[in-house]
Protein backbone atom coordinates (compact mmCIF):
# COMPACT_ATOMS: atom_id res chain seq x y z
CA UNK A 1 0.00 0.00 0.00
CA UNK A 2 0.71 3.83 -0.57
CA UNK A 3 0.80 5.91 2.52
CA UNK A 4 0.38 9.87 1.26
CA UNK A 5 1.45 12.43 4.10
CA UNK A 6 -0.53 15.26 3.80
CA UNK A 7 0.42 18.10 5.65
CA UNK A 8 -1.30 20.89 3.70
CA UNK A 9 -3.31 22.29 6.78
CA UNK A 10 0.28 23.05 8.55
CA UNK A 11 2.81 26.47 8.03
CA UNK A 12 6.14 25.96 6.94
CA UNK A 13 7.54 25.99 10.45
CA UNK A 14 4.46 23.60 11.46
CA UNK A 15 5.72 21.03 8.14
CA UNK A 16 9.40 20.95 9.97
CA UNK A 17 7.80 19.66 13.43
CA UNK A 18 5.69 16.90 11.76
CA UNK A 19 9.23 15.65 9.78
CA UNK A 20 10.06 13.31 12.60
CA UNK A 21 6.37 11.11 12.64
CA UNK A 22 6.72 11.15 9.16
CA UNK A 23 10.55 9.49 8.97
CA UNK A 24 9.65 7.00 12.00
CA UNK A 25 6.27 6.39 11.12
CA UNK A 26 7.26 6.02 7.32
CA UNK A 27 10.03 4.18 7.89
CA UNK A 28 8.06 1.64 9.99
CA UNK A 29 5.75 1.43 6.96
CA UNK A 30 8.68 1.06 4.46
CA UNK A 31 10.26 -1.57 7.01
CA UNK A 32 6.89 -3.55 6.22
CA UNK A 33 7.13 -3.38 2.40
CA UNK A 34 4.75 -0.34 1.91
CA UNK A 35 5.80 3.12 -0.24
CA UNK A 36 5.35 6.75 1.77
CA UNK A 37 5.47 9.73 0.29
CA UNK A 38 4.89 13.23 2.14
CA UNK A 39 3.63 16.65 0.79
CA UNK A 40 0.82 19.19 0.63
CA UNK A 41 -1.45 17.45 -2.07
CA UNK A 42 -4.35 15.63 -1.58
CA UNK A 43 -4.23 12.32 -3.18
CA UNK A 44 -7.52 10.25 -4.57
CA UNK A 45 -5.36 6.86 -6.00
CA UNK A 46 -3.27 6.08 -2.51
CA UNK A 47 -4.47 6.21 1.61
CA UNK A 48 -3.60 9.79 2.69
CA UNK A 49 -2.31 10.64 6.50
CA UNK A 50 -3.41 13.78 7.62
CA UNK A 51 -2.20 15.89 10.83
CA UNK A 52 -4.66 16.92 13.18
CA UNK A 53 -4.97 21.10 12.80
CA UNK A 54 -8.45 21.52 11.14
CA UNK A 55 -9.38 25.43 12.38
CA UNK A 56 -9.46 28.30 10.45
CA UNK A 57 -6.54 31.10 10.42
CA UNK A 58 -9.63 33.60 12.39
CA UNK A 59 -9.87 30.36 15.10
CA UNK A 60 -13.65 31.55 14.97
CA UNK A 61 -14.63 28.23 13.09
CA UNK A 62 -13.69 25.09 11.47
CA UNK A 63 -11.92 25.43 8.28
CA UNK A 64 -14.71 23.26 6.08
CA UNK A 65 -12.64 23.38 2.68
CA UNK A 66 -10.63 19.91 3.76
CA UNK A 67 -13.31 18.72 5.40
CA UNK A 68 -16.11 18.88 3.18
CA UNK A 69 -13.77 18.32 -0.05
CA UNK A 70 -12.50 14.54 1.76
CA UNK A 71 -16.64 13.76 2.54
CA UNK A 72 -17.21 14.51 -1.41
CA UNK A 73 -14.56 13.21 -3.03
CA UNK A 74 -14.72 9.74 -0.71
CA UNK A 75 -11.04 10.21 -0.42
CA UNK A 76 -9.39 7.21 1.93
CA UNK A 77 -7.39 8.92 4.62
CA UNK A 78 -6.17 8.05 8.21
CA UNK A 79 -5.30 11.01 10.95
CA UNK A 80 -2.83 11.67 13.42
CA UNK A 81 -4.00 12.99 16.67
CA UNK A 82 -0.33 14.78 17.99
CA UNK A 83 -1.32 16.50 21.50
CA UNK A 84 -2.93 14.97 24.75
CA UNK A 85 -6.87 15.69 24.93
CA UNK A 86 -9.40 16.28 27.34
CA UNK A 87 -12.34 15.19 25.49
CA UNK A 88 -14.37 18.00 27.88
CA UNK A 89 -12.04 20.68 27.58
CA UNK A 90 -9.71 20.58 24.46
CA UNK A 91 -6.23 19.39 23.04
CA UNK A 92 -3.49 20.52 26.12
CA UNK A 93 -6.09 20.03 29.07
CA UNK A 94 -6.74 23.89 28.89
CA UNK A 95 -10.36 25.25 28.81
CA UNK A 96 -10.07 27.74 25.85
CA UNK A 97 -12.21 28.25 22.69
CA UNK A 98 -9.64 27.57 20.67
CA UNK A 99 -8.65 24.39 21.73
CA UNK A 100 -11.54 23.36 22.19
CA UNK A 101 -12.60 24.09 18.41
CA UNK A 102 -9.34 22.33 17.54
CA UNK A 103 -10.79 19.27 19.13
CA UNK A 104 -14.31 19.55 17.79
CA UNK A 105 -12.60 19.98 13.93
CA UNK A 106 -10.42 17.35 14.60
CA UNK A 107 -13.59 14.74 15.50
CA UNK A 108 -15.50 16.57 12.86
CA UNK A 109 -12.93 15.27 10.23
CA UNK A 110 -12.62 11.80 12.43
CA UNK A 111 -15.88 10.61 11.27
CA UNK A 112 -15.09 9.63 7.83
CA UNK A 113 -11.84 8.60 8.45
CA UNK A 114 -10.16 5.14 8.20
CA UNK A 115 -8.55 5.10 11.36
CA UNK A 116 -6.31 7.23 14.01
CA UNK A 117 -3.02 7.25 15.26
CA UNK A 118 -2.70 8.83 18.64
CA UNK A 119 0.88 10.04 19.34
CA UNK A 120 -0.48 10.05 23.21
CA UNK A 121 -1.41 7.19 25.24
CA UNK A 122 -4.31 9.08 26.13
CA UNK A 123 -8.20 8.82 25.16
CA UNK A 124 -7.87 6.23 22.74
CA UNK A 125 -11.32 4.70 23.97
CA UNK A 126 -12.96 7.78 22.54
CA UNK A 127 -11.13 8.12 19.47
CA UNK A 128 -12.00 4.54 18.93
CA UNK A 129 -15.72 6.22 18.65
CA UNK A 130 -14.85 7.59 15.65
CA UNK A 131 -12.27 5.58 13.72
CA UNK A 132 -9.90 2.06 14.54
CA UNK A 133 -7.73 3.90 16.80
CA UNK A 134 -3.91 2.83 17.82
CA UNK A 135 -1.44 4.72 20.08
CA UNK A 136 1.56 4.66 18.30
CA UNK A 137 5.10 5.72 20.12
CA UNK A 138 7.82 6.35 18.17
CA UNK A 139 10.05 3.53 17.72
CA UNK A 140 13.27 2.43 16.34
CA UNK A 141 13.30 1.94 12.70
CA UNK A 142 16.65 1.07 10.32
CA UNK A 143 15.74 4.04 7.56
CA UNK A 144 16.54 6.67 10.58
CA UNK A 145 19.74 5.81 11.77
CA UNK A 146 22.70 6.84 9.45
CA UNK A 147 25.85 5.27 8.27
CA UNK A 148 27.93 7.51 10.66
CA UNK A 149 26.19 6.65 13.68
CA UNK A 150 29.04 6.43 16.55
CA UNK A 151 31.99 7.72 13.76
CA UNK A 152 31.75 11.18 14.71
CA UNK A 153 33.75 12.36 17.94
CA UNK A 154 31.98 14.48 19.82
CA UNK A 155 33.02 18.27 20.65
CA UNK A 156 30.04 19.25 23.10
CA UNK A 157 28.96 18.03 26.52
CA UNK A 158 25.34 18.48 26.35
CA UNK A 159 23.10 19.61 23.82
CA UNK A 160 19.43 20.53 23.70
CA UNK A 161 17.51 21.73 20.27
CA UNK A 162 13.91 22.61 19.86
CA UNK A 163 12.05 25.93 19.49
CA UNK A 164 13.42 28.64 21.99
CA UNK A 165 10.88 29.97 24.51
CA UNK A 166 11.03 31.88 28.34
CA UNK A 167 10.74 28.65 29.90
CA UNK A 168 13.95 26.83 28.27
CA UNK A 169 15.93 29.94 27.64
CA UNK A 170 16.21 30.09 31.40
CA UNK A 171 16.77 26.55 32.09
CA UNK A 172 19.74 26.69 30.18
CA UNK A 173 21.20 29.88 30.69
CA UNK A 174 21.17 28.67 34.38
CA UNK A 175 23.02 25.27 33.42
CA UNK A 176 25.48 27.76 31.35
CA UNK A 177 26.16 30.41 34.20
CA UNK A 178 26.68 27.61 36.78
CA UNK A 179 28.37 24.93 35.27
CA UNK A 180 30.95 26.71 33.21
CA UNK A 181 33.30 23.58 32.76
CA UNK A 182 30.36 21.55 30.76
CA UNK A 183 30.31 22.20 27.19
CA UNK A 184 27.02 23.16 26.39
CA UNK A 185 25.18 23.80 22.64
CA UNK A 186 21.85 25.59 21.50
CA UNK A 187 21.63 25.92 17.76
CA UNK A 188 19.66 28.30 16.03
CA UNK A 189 16.81 26.53 14.83
CA UNK A 190 17.47 28.09 11.22
CA UNK A 191 20.94 25.73 11.34
CA UNK A 192 18.93 22.64 11.92
CA UNK A 193 16.78 22.74 8.46
CA UNK A 194 17.18 18.88 7.51
CA UNK A 195 17.52 15.37 9.11
CA UNK A 196 21.05 15.28 7.75
CA UNK A 197 22.02 18.05 9.94
CA UNK A 198 19.81 17.53 12.97
CA UNK A 199 21.66 13.72 13.53
CA UNK A 200 25.34 15.36 12.64
CA UNK A 201 24.20 18.06 15.54
CA UNK A 202 23.01 14.67 17.70
CA UNK A 203 26.64 13.03 16.81
CA UNK A 204 28.68 16.16 18.24
CA UNK A 205 27.24 15.74 21.77
CA UNK A 206 27.57 12.96 24.11
CA UNK A 207 24.48 13.93 26.43
CA UNK A 208 20.91 15.26 25.03
CA UNK A 209 18.41 17.48 27.09
CA UNK A 210 15.13 16.83 27.32
CA UNK A 211 13.31 20.23 28.63
CA UNK A 212 9.71 20.88 28.96
CA UNK A 213 7.39 23.65 27.25
CA UNK A 214 6.88 25.40 30.49
CA UNK A 215 6.79 24.54 33.69
CA UNK A 216 3.17 22.82 33.69
CA UNK A 217 4.23 20.85 30.92
CA UNK A 218 3.65 16.94 31.57
CA UNK A 219 4.23 14.68 28.12
CA UNK A 220 7.57 13.86 27.14
CA UNK A 221 8.66 14.61 23.40
CA UNK A 222 8.26 11.59 21.27
CA UNK A 223 10.39 12.99 18.36
CA UNK A 224 13.37 14.41 20.25
CA UNK A 225 13.71 11.36 22.35
CA UNK A 226 13.68 9.08 19.31
CA UNK A 227 15.98 10.86 17.67
CA UNK A 228 18.34 10.90 20.17
CA UNK A 229 18.46 7.02 20.95
CA UNK A 230 18.39 6.66 17.23
CA UNK A 231 21.67 7.98 17.31
CA UNK A 232 22.69 5.87 20.41
CA UNK A 233 23.00 9.36 22.86
CA UNK A 234 21.46 8.93 26.24
CA UNK A 235 19.51 12.05 27.30
CA UNK A 236 18.84 13.98 30.51
CA UNK A 237 15.48 14.83 31.19
CA UNK A 238 13.25 16.98 33.59
CA UNK A 239 10.67 14.89 35.55
CA UNK A 240 7.68 14.25 33.10
CA UNK A 241 3.95 14.02 35.19
CA UNK A 242 3.25 11.35 32.75
CA UNK A 243 6.31 8.84 30.88
CA UNK A 244 6.67 6.60 27.72
CA UNK A 245 8.70 3.76 27.77
CA UNK A 246 11.33 5.93 26.20
CA UNK A 247 11.37 8.94 28.51
CA UNK A 248 11.68 5.48 31.74
CA UNK A 249 14.93 5.01 29.58
CA UNK A 250 16.24 8.25 30.16
CA UNK A 251 18.59 9.49 33.19
CA UNK A 252 18.16 12.74 35.27
CA UNK A 253 16.60 13.72 38.47
CA UNK A 254 13.46 12.60 39.98
CA UNK A 255 11.01 13.05 42.67
CA UNK A 256 11.78 16.56 44.30
CA UNK A 257 15.30 16.40 42.88
CA UNK A 258 16.48 19.86 41.05
CA UNK A 259 16.99 19.61 37.43
CA UNK A 260 20.23 21.62 38.28
CA UNK A 261 21.32 19.96 41.32
CA UNK A 262 21.90 17.08 39.55
CA UNK A 263 24.23 18.67 36.69
CA UNK A 264 26.62 19.54 40.36
CA UNK A 265 26.05 15.76 41.93
CA UNK A 266 25.92 13.38 39.26
CA UNK A 267 26.96 14.65 35.99
CA UNK A 268 30.35 14.45 36.33
CA UNK A 269 30.41 10.91 36.62
CA UNK A 270 27.79 10.40 34.27
CA UNK A 271 30.00 11.97 31.78
CA UNK A 272 33.00 9.84 31.66
CA UNK A 273 30.51 7.01 30.65
CA UNK A 274 28.88 9.04 27.81
CA UNK A 275 29.76 6.34 25.15
CA UNK A 276 28.47 3.09 26.83
CA UNK A 277 25.83 5.03 27.88
CA UNK A 278 24.16 6.13 24.54
CA UNK A 279 24.98 2.25 23.48
CA UNK A 280 23.20 0.92 25.43
CA UNK A 281 20.00 2.86 25.53
CA UNK A 282 20.54 2.84 21.30
CA UNK A 283 20.28 -1.23 21.94
CA UNK A 284 17.63 -0.92 24.06
CA UNK A 285 15.31 1.27 22.07
CA UNK A 286 16.22 -1.02 19.13
CA UNK A 287 15.06 -4.15 20.62
CA UNK A 288 12.01 -2.87 22.47
CA UNK A 289 10.27 -0.32 20.63
CA UNK A 290 10.75 -1.33 16.91
CA UNK A 291 8.02 1.20 14.70
CA UNK A 292 7.43 -1.96 12.42
CA UNK A 293 5.94 -4.04 14.73
CA UNK A 294 3.50 -1.75 16.46
CA UNK A 295 2.26 -1.17 13.07
CA UNK A 296 2.47 -4.62 11.90
CA UNK A 297 -1.02 -6.27 12.61
CA UNK A 298 -2.91 -2.83 12.42
CA UNK A 299 -4.33 -3.25 9.16
CA UNK A 300 -5.73 -6.78 9.77
CA UNK A 301 -8.57 -5.66 11.90
CA UNK A 302 -9.41 -2.65 9.71
CA UNK A 303 -10.62 -2.98 5.97
CA UNK A 304 -9.08 0.10 3.35
CA UNK A 305 -10.79 1.22 0.42
CA UNK A 306 -8.24 0.90 -2.09
CA UNK A 307 -10.38 0.65 -5.04
CA UNK A 308 -9.66 3.87 -6.97
CA UNK A 309 -6.38 3.12 -8.18
CA UNK A 310 -5.66 6.64 -10.06
CA UNK A 311 -2.68 8.48 -9.08
CA UNK A 312 -4.53 12.17 -8.88
CA UNK A 313 -3.17 14.75 -7.49
CA UNK A 314 -5.28 17.73 -6.00
CA UNK A 315 -3.94 20.88 -5.07
CA UNK A 316 -5.96 22.67 -2.36
CA UNK A 317 -5.23 26.56 -2.03
CA UNK A 318 -4.04 27.96 0.77
CA UNK A 319 -4.20 31.22 2.81
CA UNK A 320 -1.71 31.33 5.57
CA UNK A 321 -1.36 27.30 4.95
CA UNK A 322 -5.50 26.94 5.98
CA UNK A 323 -7.48 25.84 3.51
CA UNK A 324 -9.75 28.51 1.75
CA UNK A 325 -10.59 27.16 -1.58
CA UNK A 326 -10.10 24.24 -3.89
CA UNK A 327 -8.65 23.87 -7.67
CA UNK A 328 -10.35 21.53 -9.20
CA UNK A 329 -7.08 21.23 -11.58
CA UNK A 330 -4.21 18.98 -11.16
CA UNK A 331 -0.80 20.68 -9.90
CA UNK A 332 0.95 21.43 -12.72
CA UNK A 333 4.18 18.70 -12.96
CA UNK A 334 6.81 21.01 -12.14
CA UNK A 335 5.18 22.12 -8.82
CA UNK A 336 4.43 18.16 -7.87
CA UNK A 337 6.83 17.89 -4.60
CA UNK A 338 4.83 15.01 -3.11
CA UNK A 339 7.71 12.76 -3.32
CA UNK A 340 10.50 15.21 -3.34
CA UNK A 341 10.74 14.66 1.01
CA UNK A 342 10.70 10.88 0.78
CA UNK A 343 13.31 10.97 -1.99
CA UNK A 344 15.62 12.98 0.31
CA UNK A 345 14.69 10.26 3.15
CA UNK A 346 15.57 7.41 0.91
CA UNK A 347 19.07 8.88 -0.77
CA UNK A 348 20.24 10.05 3.08
CA UNK A 349 19.42 6.86 4.74
CA UNK A 350 21.17 4.63 1.92
CA UNK A 351 24.03 6.57 1.42
CA UNK A 352 26.80 7.31 4.02
CA UNK A 353 27.66 10.85 4.01
CA UNK A 354 30.53 12.21 2.44
CA UNK A 355 33.18 13.39 4.92
CA UNK A 356 33.75 16.24 3.33
CA UNK A 357 30.24 17.14 3.65
CA UNK A 358 29.80 16.47 7.37
CA UNK A 359 33.19 18.28 8.10
CA UNK A 360 31.97 21.82 6.50
CA UNK A 361 28.96 21.19 8.78
CA UNK A 362 30.93 20.97 11.67
CA UNK A 363 32.92 23.91 11.00
CA UNK A 364 29.85 25.88 10.72
CA UNK A 365 28.95 24.49 14.43
CA UNK A 366 31.94 25.55 15.71
CA UNK A 367 31.51 28.88 14.54
CA UNK A 368 28.38 29.18 16.74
Amino acid sequence: MHFHFCNINHGSLGRLTLIDMYEFIGGGLMELGHTVSIGPLINSGVINVLWEGFVHPSFKEYDLALTNYLRNEKIVYGLIATEIVDFDRGFFNEDNRYNRLRLQSFLSVARNAQFIWSMVDHGIDKYSNHAPTKYIELGFSKYCRPDYVDKIEPIYDVGFYGLPNQYRIEAISNLRNKYKSIKFIWPDQSDIFNTEDLNLFISLCKFGIHLKQNVNWSYPSQSRLARYFTMNRQVISEEMQINTRKSLYCIGPSGKSDFNQYFADQFPDVLSNWKSLGKNVGEKFELEIPIASQLEHFFDVIKLDTSRTVVDYHYIQSVDFSLAMIESNNLAKGLVVEDAYSRKLRRSIKRKIRRQKYLNLIKKFFRM
